[in-house]
C-alpha cells in the first residue's frame, strides 16, 4: 500500500506515491472524497442514493461498482502488486481503509481544533507548531470549486461540511492569535488575525484580535483601518453596530499615544537593526496572566532572573510595551550600582514621572496630611500646594512609617485609577537596589497584598549579583517573605535554542524561518549557536557587528533590500566568522564581569583559563598558591557568578570544573596577561606532571610557560609516539571552531619526525623548537579558522 495523501481543504488534491491521481469520473472522485471524510463502512444502499439518487437500483449499484473498480485502477496503478488495498469492500458495505499509509490533513485539523478547544491548558511549543501547521493546511474552503452534477444530497452534504470546518478553523485562529499576543509574538498574532479576518469577515472575534494587535505593535493607523473595514463589513452585510467591546478598543486605540520605534529617516542614514522576541514566549504569557490577575484585585510579585545578557530586561520592555497597549499605567525605576547607595533612588524614580502627569491633569486625591510627607521626597508639590501642613519633626522609626504610609497611599490611588485596570511597577536590576527601598518595598507589597490594590510588582534582577551582595544576606529574602503573602512567580530565564538562533538568523536576513534550516544557512546557525551557547547577548551583538561591518549595499542585500541573495550573504558570514574573534562589545562585557570580582577570586578566575576546562579544586588551590579554604570560597564566588559550573560527572571519582562559556575563558586567559600566564603555566606543568597527565597537555603548558628543554624532550616524545591528530588548541582553549575543523588539525607527531633532526646540539635544537613550534601554533590556528 503506497502513500495516499488526501487534502479536502481548499480544492481537492489527492496524490498516491507522490503523484497526483487522475480520476476518469467526477463522481468516483467524490466517492473516494467522501469515504476518506467520513471515515468507517457505508452502506452500498446509502452511497448509491447519495451520488445517483436518479437511476434505479439495478444502475445505482452498477454505477457504484464501476466508480470503485475506477478508483481501484486508479489506486493500483502507483503501488506494488504486493501492498494491500486502500479499499475495504464487502458485499453490503464499503469504506476507507485507515492506516499510516493515509495522510487526512482533515484529520490533523480535527486534532488541532480539540486542542484549540482545551481553554484553561497552557500550550506547550510542540503544541503552538501543531496548531500552526493545521492552520497551514487550510487552503480554503472545504471542496472549494468542487461540483457534482444530479446529486443535491452530494451538495448538501459538502455545505454541512464546509461549515463544520469552517468552525474549526476559527477555534484554531482565536486560540493561535491569543497565544501569540500574550506571548508577545505580535507579527504572528497580527498575521494569524490578519488570516482569520479573510476566512471569516463576518467574526467580531477575528476583527478585534486584529485591532487589538496592530495597536499593541504601536501601528496605531492600521489599528484604526481595521476597525473602519470591520464596521463597513458588519454594517453593509448584517446591518450591525460593531460590539461594545471593539468600540471601546477603538476609542482607546484614537485616545491613547502608542509608542512606535521608529528610525529618522534621512537620505545617507542606514537601516535599523532590531531583532524580534524569540524563545519567551512561555514567559511573556506568564507575565500576561499575572498582569491579568492582578487587575482582578489580586497583587502580583513576578521576578525575572538569569545571568547578564540573558535577556531579562529586553523581556520586560516588550512586555512593558505590550501591557501599556491594553491601557495600563507603568512605573519604572532602575536601581544602578554604586559605591554610595542613595536611599530610594530607584523608587523616586518610578513615582516621580506618574506625580507629575497627574499634578498636570488634575490634583491628587490625598489629604494634606500625606502631601506633606509625600513633599520629603518631592519637593515641587509646594509648587502646587503651597498651604501644605508643617510635617513634624520625627526621627528614627516613627518618622519612616509615616512616609512609608503617605508613599502606600499615593500607590493605592495610581493603582485605583489605573486606566487599564492595574498598575504596573518595575523594578530594573533590582540586585543593586538600596536597603531603605528594600524595606519600603517590603512594607509597600504588605499593604497591596491587604488591601487588594490591583498592582503586578515586577522586578528584574541578576542572581549572581544579588548572592555577593551584603545588603541582603539571603537572596531570597524578598520572595520568601511574599510567598505566604501574595502570589510570587520566579521567571529563570536560560539560553535561546537553536530554533531560535535561525528565527534571530531570518530576522536579520529578512527570509522565512523555513529557509534557515534548510540547505547552506542551516550550517551557519549551527556553528553560531555552538559558538555563543544561545547566550542571548552573545548572539546578538555578533550579528549585529556583522551588520555593521558590511557596506552600504551589503547591508541592503542582507536586509533583503536589494537583491536578497540568502546562499551570498551565508558565505559572506561564514568568511566574517573565521577572521572575526570576539565582537569587541562581548569582550569589554566579559572583562566588566571578571572586574567585579575579589582579587582572589579573579587570581583563581586566572588559573581556571590557565588549567583548562576539566580542572580539579586540588589543582586549581596548588596552582594559584591558594589555601583550599580560600581556593573553594573563590571557586563558590566564581560558580555563584555564573563563570564556572560543575561538569556533573556522576560516575567520576572527583569533582570537575569547567566555564560556562568558551569565550569567558578565553577573555580571562587573555586578560591575565602573559608574564602571569608563563608562570601559572610553569605551576600547572608541575601540578600536572606529578598527577601524570597527558603528554600533549604538559607540552602545551611547557610551551606556553616558555620553558624550552621541556618543551623540547616533550615535543620529541610525541614525535616518537604513533602518529596521531593532536587538538592543541583545545588545551588553551584559543580557538572555539576546534570541534568543527578536525579535518585540518595540525599533525604535531608528524611535524616533528620531519621537523627535528635525530642528532645535533640539543640547546641548538631547543631554541629551533621553540621558534618552530610557535611557527607551528600560528599555522594550526589559521588552519582551524579556516
Amino acid at each position: 500500500m503506497g502513500q495516499l495523501s488526501i487534502a479536502l481543504l481548499g480544492p481537492p488534491r489527492i496524490l498516491h506515491a507522490s503523484q497526483l491521481v487522475p480520476f476518469p469520473t467526477r463522481k468516483s472522485e467524490a466517492l473516494l472524497i467522501f469515504l476518506a471524510a467520513e471515515g468507517g463502512l457505508h452502506s452500498r444502499d446509502r452511497l448509491t442514493a447519495l451520488l445517483w439518487p436518479e437511476s434505479d437500483e439495478e444502475h445505482g449499484r452498477g454505477s457504484l461498482r464501476s466508480a470503485l473498480t475506477s478508483i481501484r485502477e486508479c489506486l493500483e496503478k502507483r503501488q506494488d502488486s504486493h501492498n494491500a488495498p486502500h479499499l475495504c469492500s464487502e458485499q453490503a458495505h464499503v469504506g476507507l481503509v485507515v492506516d499510516p499509509d493515509l495522510e487526512l490533513d482533515l484529520h490533523v485539523l480535527r486534532e488541532a481544533a480539540e486542542l484549540a478547544r482545551e481553554a484553561n491548558k497552557v500550550l506547550s511549543n510542540e503544541t503552538i507548531t501543531r496548531l500552526q501547521d493545521a492552520l497551514n493546511r487550510y487552503r480554503g474552503d472545504f471542496l472549494q470549486g468542487f461540483l457534482v452534477n444530479a446529486a443535491p444530497d452530494f451538495d448538501e452534504w459538502i455545505s454541512q461540511q464546509r461549515e463544520s470546518w469552517h468552525r474549526q478553523v476559527g477555534w484554531i485562529c482565536n486560540r493561535l492569535s491569543r497565544v501569540y499576543f500574550t506571548g508577545g509574538d505580535l507579527p504572528q498574532a497580527i498575521e494569524t488575525a490578519t488570516r482569520w479576518v479573510r476566512l471569516d469577515p463576518w467574526s467580531e472575534a477575528a476583527h478585534y484580535h486584529l485591532i487589538q494587535a496592530q495597536a499593541a505593535a504601536g501601528d496605531r493607523t492600521a489599528a484604526l483601518r481595521s476597525y473602519q473595514a470591520c464596521r463597513a463589513i458588519l454594517t453593509a452585510e448584517l446591518g450591525i453596530e460593531p460590539s461594545p467591546e471593539i468600540e471601546d478598543l477603538a476609542k482607546h486605540v484614537r485616545r491613547r499615544v502608542i509608542a512606535r520605534k521608529v528610525a529618522a529617516e534621512t537620505p545617507d542614514s542606514e537601516p535599523e537593526l532590531a531583532f524580534p522576541l524569540v524563545g519567551r514566549s512561555s514567559e511573556h504569557t506568564r507575565l500576561v496572566a499575572a498582569y491579568e490577575a492582578a487587575c482582578q484585585g489580586k497583587p502580583q510579585l513576578v521576578s525575572v532572573e538569569g545571568e547578564p545578557g540573558i535577556g531579562k530586561t529586553r523581556l520586560v520592555q516588550a512586555f512593558l510595551h505590550w501591557v501599556s497597549t491594553q491601557g495600563a499605567d507603568v512605573l519604572q525605576g532602575k536601581a544602578f550600582e554604586s559605591s554610595q547607595r542613595f536611599p530610594y533612588q530607584p523608587l523616586m524614580e518610578a513615582f516621580r514621572p506618574a506625580l507629575t502627569r497627574w499634578l498636570k491633569q488634575s490634583s491628587l486625591p490625598l489629604t494634606p496630611v500625606w502631601l506633606a510627607e509625600l513633599s520629603r521626597w518631592f519637593p515641587e508639590l509646594s509648587d502646587y500646594y503651597r498651604d501644605l501642613p508643617v510635617t513634624t519633626r520625627k526621627t528614627g522609626i516613627e518618622a519612616r512609617f509615616r512616609l512609608f504610609d503617605a508613599i502606600a497611599h499615593l500607590s493605592e490611588q495610581l493603582a485605583a485609577n489605573a486606566s487599564g485596570g492595574a498598575l504596573v511597577f518595575f523594578v530594573d536590576d533590582a540586585q543593586w537596589m538600596d536597603t531603605a527601598s528594600f524595606d519600603l518595598l517590603s512594607y509597600l507589597r504588605r499593604r497591596w497584598s491587604v488591601s487588594h490594590t490591583p498592582i503586578l510588582l515586577l522586578v528584574a534582577l541578576r542572581p549572581d549579583e544579588l548572592a555577593a551582595r551584603e545588603a541582603w544576606s539571603d537572596p531570597n529574602e524578598l520572595l520568601a517573605q511574599s510567598a505566604g503573602e501574595m502570589p510570587v512567580i520566579r521567571l529563570s530565564l536560560g539560553s535561546l535554542s537553536l530554533q531560535d538562533t535561525g528565527m534571530l538568523l531570518a530576522s536579520l536576513f529578512q527570509v522565512e524561518p523555513d529557509r534557515i534550516f534548510s540547505g547552506p544557512a542551516r550550517a551557519v546557525c549551527e556553528q553560531l549557536f555552538r559558538d555563543t551557547g544561545g547566550q542571548p547577548f552573545f548572539l546578538v551583538e555578533t550579528l549585529r557587528a556583522f551588520y555593521q561591518e558590511q557596506g552600504t549595499a551589503s547591508k541592503k542585500s542582507v536586509r533583503g533590500e536589494a537583491n536578497n541573495d540568502l546562499e551570498k550573504n551565508v558565505q559572506e558570514f561564514l568568511a566574517w566568522r573565521r577572521k572575526q574573534g570576539i565582537v569587541d562589545v562581548i569582550r569589554e562585557a566579559i572583562r566588566a564581569r571578571l572586574g567585579r570580582l575579589s582579587a582572589t577570586t579573579r587570581k583563581a578566575c586566572f588559573t581556571a583559563a590557565v588549567l583548562g576546562d576539566g580542572f580539579e579544586l586540588t589543582q586549581l588551590c596548588s596552582v594559584a598558591g591558594l589555601d583550599p579554604l580560600a581556593g573553594l570560597q573563590a571557586l563558590d564566588e566564581l560558580c555563584e557568578r555564573g563563570l564556572i559550573r560543575d561538569m556533573q560527572q556522576p560516575e567520576a571519582s572527583t569533582v570537575r570544573f569547567a566555564f560556562t562559556h568558551q569565550w569567558i575563558r578565553e577573555v580571562a586567559y587573555a586578560h591575565a596577561g602573559e608574564a602571569r600566564r608563563q608562570v601559572l603555566h610553569r605551576r600547572a606543568l608541575e601540578e600536572l606532571a606529578a598527577a601524570g597527565a597527558p603528554i600533549t597537555r604538559l607540552a602545551t603548558h611547557a610551551l606556553r610557560a616558555g620553558l624550552a628543554a621541556p618543551t623540547f624532550n616533550l615535543g620529541r616524545a610525541i614525535g616518537g609516539a604513533k602518529p596521531r591528530r593532536l587538538a592543541m588548541n583545545s588545551e588553551l582553549g584559543y580557538d572555539s571552531h576546534a570541534q568543527q575543523r578536525k579535518e585540518n588539525r595540525f599533525d604535531l607527531g608528524d611535524w616533528m619526525r620531519k621537523a627535528l633532526p635525530a642528532d645535533g646540539d640539543r640547546p641548538a635544537q631547543a631554541a629551533r623548537w621553540m621558534s618552530w613550534s610557535q611557527c607551528a601554533f600560528q599555522y594550526w590556528s589559521a588552519t582551524e579558522r579556516c
